[in-house]
């Protein structure tokens, strides 16, 4: 993954899901997308947070393992 790409991981009481968000004319938007979730494709971060928060699903950036 690289320092263009965010990795955004969705729990929902029946699933979890994971986004990829590109940097795209100086915003993020989803690029890739778990199939469940598959209609948030060319949506912005800031949609993906509101509707995430109005369904009451939790969105986070997950984090890549450190290499030691």
């Amino acid at each position: 993954m690289s320092n263009n790409e965010l990795l955004i991981q969705i729990t929902a009481p029946h699933f979890c899901a994971g986004l990829i968000l590109s940097r795209v004319h100086g915003g993020w938007t989803v690029t890739e997308a778990a199939p469940i979730v598959r209609y948030m494709l060319g949506w912005s971060s800031d949609r993906v947070k509101s509707y995430a928060g109005l369904k009451g699903w939790k969105a986070v950036r997950a984090e890549p393992p450190v290499n030691p």
